[in-house]
Order: structure tokens, then sequence, then C-alpha cells
């Protein structure tokens, strides 16, 4: 019953839709022309090693030797590998399952009511069907999918062998392209069984993902908030001894004075500018106590201006902003806490004897708190789709930008990253209200 034609043009309509899925998931790395041969390589040898083996494996020997796509993936597209062998299963079972859907579907009616052209009927089904399904797909799901991919790439394991399995039961069960003139019910009932578990296989996994994220942002948000009460706890201690230095200084100032003036009434010069020199080394540095107004933008400030000092970054900062703020300070926590730990982070990644510097400055004004942080950095940077990525590597890392985008959006700003060489610059805009 399957013509030559109708399963040359599916199969060949398969291999462009397939193409076009995956440029629906990444966008190519190369240039057009490199993307353009590339994937023409890929279809011929696929096609002839496909009909070389078509005698040995059968009519699903295309699918087989389809495999030979994730070697394009992998020099198209940046992503890790175990994304990348992901993401070819699941397009790759997409693609088939529409054409297997088309087939069975055909044959079944054709079975009851054999009236039409069944080639014909097949080719305009698969069509159908394919275009829909690929139309559903960007509208509603690639975005959060990608999402999800990208956040947990390297950690798919799990996930790409769920899809390896499925990819290989479906070979094995449903033959698309197999000489057939009708279809047995219970043939037709086991592909809408599959289809139903391993949509609901997916779904669950990529529920999982996003339920470990929720964990993992929760996570983070509680380590921030630990983190600001530790910074509160030293901020208060050493603000508390500055206060009993000055105390005591202003206790003491009377017999200084009387010091002071008997030098100066005997002429002793030399004697009244040591004596002034030890009371100026004496004299209690505040310069880590007081950088804002802002209480939470204080600590942070004095926090991390501190440690920046401890391992010998130059630390500056020019911030101005008021006591009140219509802005959380635990999310007024999230962007500066995770805007200057990602800048110490980046400072001692340097090599010893380069020039280390974080340079923060803050404005409000018009209603928009403005947050701009640069500092040096090796010129080294992790990107995937145009979005920067952790260099830790652990689990749980690489969502502080994230989450200082998750502010910015929130309170209908924005955040921008740019840099140039050797310096990293971070704007944060938050629109606050009166």
């Amino acid at each position: 019953m399957l013509g030559v034609a109708a399963a040359s043009i599916v199969g060949l309509a398969m291999i462009c839709f397939s193409i076009g899925m995956a440029h629906i998931f990444y966008r190519s790395k190369r240039g057009r022309w490199q993307t353009v041969c590339a994937w023409t390589a890929c279809t011929l040898l696929i096609i002839v090693l496909g009909e070389l083996l078509r005698p040995v494996i059968g009519n699903c020997s295309g699918q087989f030797t389809g495999f030979l796509a994730v070697f394009v993936y992998l020099y198209l597209f940046d992503v890790p590998v175990r994304q990348s062998f992901f993401t070819y299963f699941f397009v790759d079972t997409s693609m088939y399952l529409t054409a297997v859907t088309a087939r069975y579907t055909v044959l079944l009616v054709y079975g009851f009511f054999p009236v039409f052209n069944p080639r014909a009927a097949f080719v305009a089904l698969y069509f159908v069907l394919t275009a829909a399904y690929v139309y559903l797909f960007f509208r509603f799901l690639r975005d959060p999918m990608v999402e999800r991919l990208r956040q947990f790439g390297p950690h798919l394991n799990s996930l790409t062998i769920f899809a390896l399995v499925g990819y290989v039961l479906m070979l094995l069960w449903f033959d698309a392209w197999r000489v057939r003139d009708t279809l047995p019910p219970g043939d037709y009932l086991r592909l809408i069984l599959y289809v139903v578990l391993l949509a609901c296989g997916y779904y669950l996994s990529f529920f999982t993902m996003m339920t470990i994220k929720e964990n993992a942002l929760a996570h983070a948000q509680v380590q921030e908030l630990t983190t600001q009460m530790r910074q509160s706890e030293q901020y208060y201690t050493t603000l508390t001894r500055h206060i009993q230095e000055v105390r005591q200084m202003q206790h003491d100032i009377r017999h200084h004075m009387r010091v002071l003036d008997g030098y100066a009434r005997n002429g002793d010069y030399a004697l009244l500018r040591d004596y002034l020199a030890a009371l100026i080394e004496q004299t209690p540095d505040t310069k880590n106590v007081l950088y804002c107004a802002n209480y939470t933008a204080n600590i942070l400030l004095g926090f991390y201006g501190g440690q920046a000092r401890r391992e010998g970054i130059d630390f500056r900062c020019d911030a101005q902003i008021p006591v009140d703020l219509s802005c959380s300070p635990v999310d007024l926590c999230t962007v500066l806490g995770n805007a200057l730990q990602n800048a110490l982070d980046a400072c001692a990644r340097q090599r010893p004897g380069q020039a280390r510097y974080i340079a923060l400055f803050a404005r409000y004004a018009g209603r928009n708190l403005t947050l701009e942080i640069k500092n040096s950095y090796d010129g080294v940077v992790k990107e995937a789709d145009g979005r920067l990525l952790s260099r830790k590597g652990e689990p749980g890392h690489g969502l502080g930008l994230a989450g200082i985008g998750r502010v910015a959006h929130q309170y209908h700003g924005y955040c921008s990253v740019s840099r140039s060489e050797g310096e990293f610059i971070l704007k944060v805009v938050l629109a606050l209200k009166n």
C-alpha cells in the first residue's frame, strides 16, 4: 500500500522538519554556509547508509543511521554533550511518531472506509500533524523546555537515558514504512498508550527539574538571609567597637588638650607634632563603617568591602542609597550581595600580579535605583546561547545573576552585563514606587 513516492516525500520531510526543530531549540554558532553544508553532508550520508543497511536492519535503517545527526548537533550548537544527545532523541522521536501516527491512522480508517487514496492521505495527514506539532511546540513548549535544559544541562544523565530508551522502543515497536493494507486496532491502541506514557514521562521529568530549580532558589534565598544576618552581626560588632573607641576619646579629650596646650606654651613643637601624630593614629577608622544611609546596603557594602581589602582587592564605593526605599531588604540583599560576591569571585580568579579592583556606583533618582558594579577579571567567560554561566561547576551555583535578573524584572527594571578587556560591568536598574 505504501508507495515509493509517498515514503520518499515523507522521509525527506522528516529530515527537513527535524533540522527545523533542532534550530527551534538552539541557534547555530557557525556561519550560514557552514550550517547548510553540515546538514547537507549529514543528510546525504544518512540516506546512503540507510539504503546500504536496509537489507540488514529493515525499514527503520534511516532512523538508526540518523544518529549521525548528533555529531552535527555537537558541531553547530554550543550546548553540553548530554543536552545535545537528549535533544536529538527528543526531536527524532517526535518526528518519527508523527509519521507513525499518520500512517497508522490512515491504515485504521482505510480498513473501515476504503474509499480514498491511502498514499495521498498519508502524506497529507503527516504534513498536517507535523506542522501542528511544530507550531504548538514553538508556541507553548520551546521556551520553558530550553530554559530547563540550559539550567540542568550538565546534569541530564537520567533524562538522556529515558529519551534513548523511548527512542529504541519506538523503533522496535512501530514501523511507519512497513507494507501493509490494514492495521489491527490493537496496534493503534499500543501506539496511543506509548505516546501517552512517553508524554507523561517527559512531563514528570521536567516537572522534577522545575521542582529542583525551585528548591535551589529557595535554598539560595535562605543562604542570602543567613549571610545577611551574619553580616549584620559583624557590622553591629564593628559599629559597637567604634562607638566605644569614640566615647573613650571623648572622655580623654580634656587630658589630651591639656598636654597639647602645655607643649604649645613651652614651644615644644616637635613633641607637639609627635603627640598629634599619635592621636591621629589612635583615631578610629570610620571608612568601613558608613557607606550610605540605607542600613541593609551599608551592611553588605561593609562586609564585602572589608573582605575585598583583606584579600588585597581595591574596593571603591560611591553609594547614595536613602534610608527609606520601597524595595524589600531581601531583594536589595539579593542584588547587592550576588553582584559583589560575583565580583569578588572574579577578582579571586585573576593571576597573581594583576591589578584587582571592585568599583560600585549607586544612585537613587526619579524613583529609579541605579547600581553599577565594575570589577577586574581574567578575561574568561563561560557562555551558552548568549547567557553567562557559572564557572564554579557545582549544583546550586550559577543562580546569582539569575536572581539579580529576577529582582530587576519584579521591579520593572532591567539587568545588563557588558565586558571589555579585563573589566566586567554589571548594571541594574530598579523602578521603585514612592
